[in-house]
């Protein structure tokens, strides 16, 4: 198991035709017969599979095991932002730059394709492979044109903590510069490693910065500011303002992103992933759904086995090609029209030929 949330589990599978590892989103058995959420279940697959853009999880694929939906999505293999920040405490100033630049551009195209991600928070923000910044879960995503739709009229949806003061009144107030404002306290939470500030705390929070270029310090604070007008009107103006003062920070240093005594991802082949767990996802055994297990048990979908070695020395030889079935009727007819072609070469070669050959 990957992660958990309210709606869905996520779970590490490799998919044995590709030979390639995906991330498959499974909805908990308890939201299996609620249309509304499956519903926007399925709109979020919808969503991401229209966004086309580096920086966005790529979706593979959208199915349903048992009557139980589940999505195949890109694997991050370098986890996620909140878990890099536990571990490091924070990010320098530079690779925090580089990562939120990143963000902020796939926000855009978020932005001009009409769709408001509304939960931008470290969680969120995944790391890929090649340490690529890949932006997920679109599972609250609010399209323009569907304002005041049933399904969210009235809901306050998103992460409080990391919610714009208007999208907590109203989420469907939410607009460009709310994703601005969590993007903010994001880079806010990369730079100083603690916890995202409420509006009252923005002195506190301005002496959290204090040890790094103030004008960075600034970006951060502008796109936190509580009234959405004091705000970057765009993510692409505060991912231009951040490339002004990024070109002016330090080198950027790959190697503290990682463990020390460890390769960074962008050197490890899945050989390197650790080998799965023995069933996907656990407990698959059971085919009795529980409604307050931790990790719902559901069947694996053929295409999702466990993981064989790379190892080419290892992998199953490829089945032996089979013959197709043999018609009878067609060999009784290829038998006839056999003995059919003899007979009649055989009487003209014996009977017609000499008969017209004779005087």
């Amino acid at each position: 198991m990957v992660g958990s949330g309210a709606s869905a589990t996520v779970y590490r599978a490799f998919d044995t035709r590709l030979e390639v590892y995906r991330a498959v989103k499974l909805l908990h058995d308890r939201h299996r017969r609620d249309i509304k959420t499956r519903h926007r279940f399925e709109e979020e697959a919808a969503v991401i599979a229209s966004l086309r853009h580096r920086n966005i999880v790529t979706v593979y694929d959208i199915d349903a095991e048992r009557g139980k939906p589940f999505i195949v999505m890109d694997y991050a293999p370098g986890g996620s932002l909140m878990q890099r920040i536990d571990r490091l405490g924070s990010l320098e100033p530079t690779a925090a730059v580089h990562t939120m630049i990143d963000v902020l551009d796939a926000l855009q195209t978020a932005h001009e394709r009409g769709i408001i991600h509304r939960d931008v928070k470290p969680h969120n923000i995944l790391f890929g492979i090649d340490d690529v910044p890949l932006l997920t879960d679109f599972g609250v995503a609010l399209r323009i044109d569907d304002r005041m739709t049933p399904r969210t009229r009235n809901r306050i949806l998103g992460t409080p903590t990391y919610m714009s003061p208007e999208q907590a009144h109203n989420s469907e107030s939410a607009g460009p510069r709310s994703d601005v404002y969590s993007a903010g306290l994001c880079l806010y939470v990369m730079l100083s490693g603690r916890q995202p500030f409420a509006g009252h705390e923005v002195a506190d929070a301005r002496e959290e910065l204090e040890h790094i270029d103030p004008r960075l310090a600034e970006i951060a604070m502008r796109a936190c500011s509580p009234s959405a007008d004091d705000r970057y009107p765009s993510a692409a103006a505060m991912a231009d303002a951040l490339c002004e003062v990024g070109a002016q920070l330090p080198v950027f240093r790959p190697e503290t992103l990682h463990t020390p005594g460890t390769a960074p991802l962008r050197y490890l082949a899945p050989p390197s992933i650790p080998p799965m767990d023995e069933t996907w996802p656990p407990g698959l055994r059971s085919d009795e759904p529980t409604e307050d297990s931790a990790t719902p048990s559901t069947p694996t979908p053929e295409r999702f086995l466990e993981a064989p070695s790379l190892e080419a020395s290892e992998r199953r030889p490829m089945p032996p090609a089979r013959m197709a079935p043999i018609n009878p009727i067609a060999v009784t007819l290829l038998v006839l029209l056999f003995v059919g072609a003899s007979a009649t070469t055989w009487f003209v070669l014996n009977r017609l030929v000499p008969a017209l050959a004779a005087p």
